[in-house]
This record gives structure tokens, C-alpha cells and sequence, in this order.
């Protein structure tokens, strides 16, 4: 754990979304590829929620890490993969998903307290947008019977993200492991990604919904 103070950077909010219970939010976060969690620090955590639009107080943070390339610069031949955040905010009270505001790099200029490596392994992690529940459950069934024929490697975790109506983001873990051993995973991930991509899956960051 170190203290935030060296970095003079702000993190950029992605996304949020109102967890099931509707006392979590999660929103995607983002630094240079120098970065580490957020561990520490209620006025940053006071900052994101604030961006976020949502007027009740926080109780407590953490964060997840992952390995992605969906916020690859779209400018670049090959994808970029980067250590990024899942922050989840637990609530003082429940919430409406529709309080919610849509952020896109949105600048936290508040530092966090403290940040650091959450955990000693970190998944691969591949998103993709599609505009409806339903082509989610379509990419997830076919990434899961190629999986099955053994074409692709089976991933260990699915989850969707309903950031808006015309924007479900699917995310597939490809697997967890320590950060020295990053790249062994990237092969199966590119596969995954291009099948998202195939299946008309955007699956690198967009200031609009997929088409």
C-alpha cells in the first residue's frame, strides 16, 4: 500500500450501474497504465458517487481489479491491455437505477488515501456492449458451448452490467491469475473478443451505444 499523493493523476469514471439490491453501485475506473486501486479515502469515494449522481451517503469502498483492453485508444493497430478498477460503493439506503448519471472518462480530481494491489491474482477480463439482455445471453451461450467443443477456453466468470436500456455490457472472465503471468492469458482473450466482436459485440469503449 502507498500513499496516493505521488501520482497527481485522476482516475476516469466509466458507467455506473445500480448492483441488484440496489445499495451497491459499481462504477469502472481507469488511470494510466501506471495505476493502482483506489484503497483508501472518503472524499474520493465521496467525489465518484457525487459524479455519479447519487445524493445518499457512502458506507464503504473496494475495489476489483481486472485486466481489459476495452479502453484501448481505438487509434491503436493492436489492443492495449491495462490494469482497470471495479469500484463498488455500498449505500446507506437504496436506490433507484434511473438516479443514476452516465459517465464517460469523467475526472475524479479528488486523490484516494492510500492505493495499492488489492489481491495477489487478477482476472482477464474481456467487455463488450450490446444493445439488448438478449444478444448478451446469445454471446454467453455460444462463448459457453465453443467452450464445450473445446475451441476456446472456458472462462471463469460471467456477468452483465445494465448500464442503460441500449447498453448491456457483458464481461467474461477468461481467468485469474498473478500479474507476472498476464500474457499467457491474452491468446484465449483475443479469441473471446474477436467471437464478442462477431456476434455484434462492441468491444472497445464508445461514447455511444453499439449499433
Amino acid at each position: 500500500m502507498t500513499d496516493a499523493g505521488a501520482h497527481n493523476s485522476s482516475y476516469f469514471a466509466w458507467h455506473p450501474v445500480v448492483e441488484p439490491a440496489r445499495d451497491v453501485v459499481s462504477v469502472l475506473l481507469t488511470l494510466d497504465s501506471q495505476g493502482q486501486a483506489p484503497i483508501s479515502g472518503k472524499k474520493f469515494a465521496a467525489s465518484v458517487i457525487s459524479a455519479a449522481g447519487v445524493t445518499v451517503d457512502q458506507i464503504m469502498f473496494g475495489c476489483d481489479e481486472f485486466v481489459t483492453s476495452y479502453f484501448s485508444d481505438a487509434g491503436r493497430d493492436r489492443p492495449e491491455w491495462r490494469e482497470c478498477w471495479d469500484m463498488r460503493l455500498l449505500l446507506s439506503q437504496k436506490i433507484d437505477k434511473r438516479a443514476l448519471k452516465m459517465l464517460a472518462a469523467f475526472p475524479i480530481e479528488e486523490s484516494p488515501d492510500s492505493v495499492g494491489e488489492v489481491r495477489a491474482q487478477i482476472p482477464v477480463r474481456v467487455i463488450a456492449d450490446f444493445d439488448s439482455l438478449e444478444k448478451c445471453a446469445k454471446c454467453k451461450d455460444v462463448l459457453q458451448a465453443r467452450a464445450l467443443a473445446q475451441t476456446i477456453r472456458w472462462p471463469d466468470r460471467y456477468l452483465v452490467r445494465d448500464v442503460e436500456p441500449h447498453r448491456q455490457q457483458l464481461c467474461v472472465d477468461i481467468g485469474t491469475v498473478p500479474r507476472s503471468r498476464i500474457s499467457e492469458l491474452i491468446p484465449d482473450a483475443e479469441r473471446i473478443r474477436t467471437i464478442c466482436q462477431e456476434l455484434g459485440g462492441r468491444i472497445r469503449v464508445s461514447l455511444v451505444p453499439p449499433t
